[in-house]
């Protein structure tokens, strides 16, 4: 299962919009043979399950998964849109999937895809994750001033893997949050030391993960999973007062 990350300006209202339509098309600044050839490329393999994030500030917004809408998950704009020929916006008006206006001729084609689980509307720090995994990430390192690119199956389950575990914890700071409310406790205080013990177990896991996570990266996972579902299990005995 491949990856598909798209660059995206500054204003991220723009990702709002895509996911809420689930509608993403790429602009085509000139119709220089290279990059034309490389992009409509990397449409054609585009296949129904593949991931799609987007990438705006130094943030990956994610996941998005592609998802077939008739009997494929990827279009041309209007007929002929693989030439490699420029075109009037005139005469492709009445064909358009997606009229955009006069700019509709730089987007040649399109992809359908869903969130899979949601979006993240924070998004994610890109050098956080080029750090969790230096060896892993060689192509989302090498994003710089393309429109967008392809991950390999490994690279993108691996971003993959990062958001579900964003979504993880942010169910469980979630969890915390609501105890909180029903607990006579002061805030500010426990705010402050839970954020510092995350904060050094944090930069510890990353540390650690870097000498090691290539040797043990299976076992490490498997038991990073059995400790959480540990927790878990642990509090919800307490909480139900299972045992007395």
């Amino acid at each position: 299962m491949a990856g598909y990350v798209f660059a995206i300006g500054g204003d991220t209202e723009i990702i709002r919009t895509c996911a809420e339509r689930g509608i993403y098309s790429t602009r085509l600044n000139s119709l220089t043979s290279r990059p034309f050839e490389a992009t409509l490329a990397d449409y054609i393999s585009m296949k129904p399950g593949d991931n799609v994030y987007f990438f705006s500030d130094r943030k990956i917004y994610g996941i998005g998964e592609l998802v077939a809408v008739g009997p494929d998950c990827k279009y041309s704009n209007f007929p002929d849109s693989s030439a490699c020929e420029p075109v009037a916006y005139a005469d492709v008006k009445d064909d358009l999937l997606v009229d955009s206006g006069s700019d509709s001729i730089w987007y040649r084609w399109l992809c359908t895809f869903k969130a899979a689980p949601y979006f993240f509307e924070e998004g994610i720090d890109t050098d956080e994750v080029l750090v969790s995994k230096p060896d892993t990430f060689k192509m989302l390192r090498a994003f710089w001033k393309v429109s967008f690119i392809k991950l390999g199956d490994e690279e993108n389950e691996s971003l993959r893997e990062i958001f579900l575990l964003a979504i993880a914890t942010s169910i469980d700071a979630l969890a915390i949050g609501i105890t909180f409310a029903f607990l006579q406790v002061r805030l500010i205080t426990s705010v402050t030391i839970i954020g510092c013990i995350t904060f050094c177990f944090s930069i510890a896991g990353v540390l650690i993960g870097n000498v090691f996570g290539s040797k043990f990266k299976d076992k490490a996972t498997i038991l990073g999973g059995i400790i959480l579902i540990g927790i878990g299990v642990k509090i919800l005995i307490e909480h139900l007062g299972l045992f007395g």
